[in-house]
């Protein structure tokens, strides 16, 4: 079975929506691998900012868009 990580989008004043995926992965290892390695380097403020994309839990693919990066080699300290 294959998984995608639903991708959140908040933004203060105009609300929250899931932006988008990132994925496919193989395995749900993987994509919680990716899952915590965006929100380590992405989120990891003590307040949220005012507009900011927070990766989810993983869920099953089926067929969904998957429009964004599943890497974050170039974004790792």
């Amino acid at each position: 079975m294959e998984y995608v990580v639903p991708m959140y989008e908040s933004e203060r004043g105009w609300g929250a929506k899931i932006d988008g995926y990132a994925g496919p992965f193989e395995t749900i290892d993987a994509a919680n691998v990716f899952r915590n390695a965006y929100n380590k380097k992405r989120n990891n403020k003590d307040q949220a900012p005012d507009y900011y994309i927070l990766a989810l839990e993983p869920v099953a693919y089926k067929g969904q868009e998957c429009l964004y990066r599943s890497t974050v080699e170039d974004d790792l300290p």
